[in-house]
């Protein structure tokens, strides 16, 4: 399922400063979706009734993420800094997550400290694949010639979703900026945001699974390098049986004489043909016939009995069948031609 962000605003004191703000949305959440505040401010915020804080690091600002389930339909909630202070908000509705465990991966760093760059910190490694990450870097300047406060570039492929900054003229100004990225495979993932100027500033960076999204699950070792298979077990012996090259013979002897007779390009007769030498291959088990020949001047013999059964001239006095003299009543397939 695809992550996507339903709607999303930025709020900030401006110029001034409020004891509260109203993280709002254009229209009411869906039931089942997340919403998230993130904020910066240069006071202490309390979390929002029903949110959780999902992360958050204080140094010379606090910086937060506060998430929760949508379970009615509302559009605005008091984000409250515990007084008078400069804050910057990000809202949004988000679909497409698996909360169901809480979030995976999370992290932050901070210093009170000018820097020209902020790194969310590394996060362990994250336990499924599919994931949808969230990094944000607040920033705080008593130097108004910096406004706005800001990132100019973020790395490791995250992507700039939201920016805002105070515009106060004396004092304290926060920034805010949110990236977002995501990831198809396990890993640790971090990223560096670069500030527009010298501040002090914290980043955070926190991992959700994506719903409907591939687990991570260890691949088993095959030692045997067998592929499983469903077959049930009396297949793969029939299979098994198959494989040892041996071809089951349902002809019976006299079908074999006659399909060989025929691909000797022998004109069909009535009678049965006995006179072509067929070698039956010994490892289908069947016993040798005797090779049958015809050749000048036979007699043709019972060999029940070894009595002669007819005679015939080499050169008949007239066109015949060569097999008319043959008993065919009482011939039998064990019938053969012999020298007289």
């Amino acid at each position: 399922m695809a992550v996507v962000i339903v709607q999303q605003n930025v709020v900030n004191s401006g110029a001034g400063t409020a004891d509260t703000y109203e993280a709002t949305l254009g229209s009411d959440t869906v039931v089942g979706n997340q919403v998230f505040i993130v904020v910066v401010s240069d006071a202490t915020v309390a979390t929002p009734s029903g949110f959780t804080v999902d992360r958050s690091q204080v140094n010379n600002n606090g910086h937060y993420v506060f998430r929760k389930a949508s379970v009615a339909e509302t559009a605005s909630w008091t984000v409250d800094p515990g007084g008078s202070s400069s804050t910057v908000i990000w809202v949004a509705e988000v679909s497409g997550l698996d909360l169901a465990s809480g979030i995976d991966q999370t992290t932050s760093t901070g210093s009170g400290s000018d820097v020209t760059e902020r790194s969310t910190g590394t996060t362990g490694t994250t336990d499924t694949a599919d994931e949808w990450l969230l990094a944000s870097i607040g920033i705080s300047d008593n130097d108004q010639s910096a406004l706005p406060l800001g990132i100019d570039s973020w790395d490791n492929s995250f992507v700039e979703e939201a920016t805002g900054s105070t515009s106060k003229v004396a004092d304290t100004n926060v920034g805010l900026e949110v990236a977002l990225r995501t990831v198809s495979a396990t890993a640790t993932y971090e990223t560096t945001g670069q500030l527009n100027d010298v501040s002090a500033s914290t980043g955070i960076i926190v991992t959700y699974r994506i719903a409907g999204g591939t687990a991570f699950e260890e691949t088993p070792i095959d030692p045997v390098g067998v592929t499983d298979d469903t077959t049930p077990v009396k297949d793969a012996t029939q299979d098994l049986a198959e494989a040892v090259g041996v071809t089951d013979l349902t002809l019976r002897v006299h079908d074999a004489v006659r399909s060989v007779v025929e691909s000797a390009g022998v004109t069909d007769d009535t009678a049965p043909v006995k006179s072509v030498a067929v070698e039956i291959s010994d490892n289908v088990g069947v016993t040798d016939l005797v090779v049958d020949e015809l050749t000048g001047g036979v007699q043709f013999l019972r060999p029940d009995s070894d009595l002669v059964v007819a005679g015939w001239t080499p050169t008949p006095s007239s066109p015949t069948t060569l097999f008319d003299k043959i008993d065919e009543v009482t011939a039998s397939d064990t019938d053969y031609i012999s020298e007289a």
